[in-house]
């Protein structure tokens, strides 16, 4: 079989159109695998799943991906057989303690922070604010314990959640040698479009693939990073720029958003 093109796109209805159209101009001549960054993160661990079941010495069972609001239920009922579970409610709501953390869990996968570091970071993070008092303290350091009790809880069980996935490809399946010879014998070029909305998990598949000599070509918006925050790392993944002949383009358009952006944001 034939090396691929691997075509990222920053959403689903982006990944829809760029693949109809990129299917109709090779016309079946070559073949092109169009994802979304979680999208292709997520086939990935489903598809690599045996790799990361030797590495943690897990029995082998078949993968299920959890919905998040089957994950937000799954943990409520785990987590309330906790001995402090009532008083860490009186510090916070508990759908939203509950979503809190998971959320958490997401943003640290995306990043490439282990779990386990969780708690430091928001320590460090928000020193010197009225947040970071005792209570506050204890309950990062909760949400962290109940993070690592819902991985395990899940691993045992073969289920997947986007933070449970996103930590898995960076630290068991991307750095696995078998996994990397599969990864650059199917796909010989990428091409990434909107790079600014990608997690900075991205960034270090794309310096893998780099590094191993395939081709590539991105497109970033300076002006974009709409996600900034809801998993995006818009600035790390600039950093790309410093690898690749740069090309600015400055269009012309004249439409509504130049016509009244400036005051729009006044």
């Amino acid at each position: 079989m034939a090396a691929a093109v691997l075509v990222f796109a920053a959403n689903n209805q982006n990944r829809r159109e760029l693949s109809d159209r990129l299917i109709s101009a090779v016309d079946g001549t070559y073949p092109v695998v169009c994802k979304t960054p979680v999208g292709f993160i997520t086939d990935e661990v489903m598809l690599f799943f045996p790799l990361i079941l030797e590495k943690l010495q897990l029995k082998a069972q078949f993968p299920l991906r959890l919905r998040p609001e089957t994950e937000q239920e799954l943990a409520t009922t785990l987590w309330r057989n906790q001995s402090d579970w009532q008083a860490l409610c009186e510090l916070d709501n508990e759908y939203r303690l509950v979503r809190q953390t998971l959320d958490l869990m997401q943003l640290a996968g995306a990043s490439g922070v282990p779990t386990e570091d969780i708690s430091v970071i928001l320590q460090e993070g928000l020193a010197g604010l009225d947040l970071n008092n005792e209570n506050s303290s204890y309950l990062w350091q909760r949400m962290q314990e109940l993070l690592l009790l819902w991985q395990k809880w899940c691993l045992d069980r073969g289920f997947l959640t986007y933070g449970l996935i996103y930590e898995l490809y960076w630290r068991y399946l991307l750095p696995n040698s078998q996994y990397q010879h599969h990864l650059t014998r199917r796909y010989r070029a990428i091409f990434a479009d909107d790079v600014d909305d990608y997690p900075a998990l991205a960034r270090d598949l794309f310096d893998f693939m780099l590094d191993r000599g395939t081709f590539a070509v991105f497109t970033h918006n300076p002006d974009g990073k709409i996600r900034l925050g809801l998993n995006a790392d818009p600035d790390y993944m600039e950093g790309l720029a410093i690898r690749c002949h740069q090309e600015k383009l400055n269009l012309a358009i004249k439409n509504l958003a130049t016509e009244i952006a400036d005051t729009a944001i006044e």
